[in-house]
């Protein structure tokens, strides 16, 4: 049956502690806390720092200023002093959404360069700003620390609402079994 304990006319069969005083436990398994490492390997380091990147972002700010411009603010003063015969040639729109996507590029890479983040791109690729300086790196993970599988580094979706993702984080995650992955911080080289 197992240990039998008598304590005030109360039976208990298990393993239990009836003290009178201070009680120390101590485990003797060794519960180690598991992480995952990876070593970036840079691919490609380029010549864009943070400098290049500012005077980029200024100035495709003031040139997208022109086709701001004659796209939607003379539209709006035609409209409003009825001068309805030029409204239709609007062809500095193009312009305008070509300069606003490379200003939105120059502003996401100024973003990783300033805070020296590394961003995980596809198939184990990185974006690093390290050193205040654009670089590609291949991420070389190390096997799974609680079942030896390969793990792959990328942008982990931790909330969404429907199908559409609110929250991502760099993680590394085991090919093997989706449960065993681990946060990354985008500042940091370990885990």
């Amino acid at each position: 049956m197992g240990q039998k304990n008598n304590f005030k006319n109360a039976n208990f069969h298990s393993t239990t502690q009836i003290v009178q005083g201070d009680v120390y436990n101590i485990n003797s398994e060794n519960k180690e806390f598991t992480t995952a490492s990876y070593q970036p390997e840079p691919i490609w380091r380029s010549k864009i720092t943070l400098a290049i990147l500012n005077w980029a972002g200024t100035i495709m700010g003031l040139f997208s200023l022109f086709p701001l411009y004659k796209s939607i603010i003379e539209p709006i003063k035609m409209l409003l002093s009825s001068d309805y015969k030029n409204i239709g040639n609007n062809y500095f729109i193009i312009p305008l959404i070509i300069l606003i996507a490379l200003l939105s590029v120059v502003l996401m890479l100024r973003n990783i360069v300033k805070k020296q983040l590394r961003y995980p791109l596809a198939f184990n690729y990185a974006i690093s700003g390290k050193g205040q300086e654009l670089i590609l790196e291949k991420i070389k993970t190390d096997p799974c620390p609680q079942c030896g599988g390969k793990m792959r580094y990328y942008s982990k979706p931790i909330e969404w609402t429907g199908k559409k993702v609110t929250k991502a984080i760099p993680a590394l995650e085991c090919l093997r079994n989706s449960e065993h992955w681990y946060k990354v911080d985008p500042a940091e080289d370990k885990v």
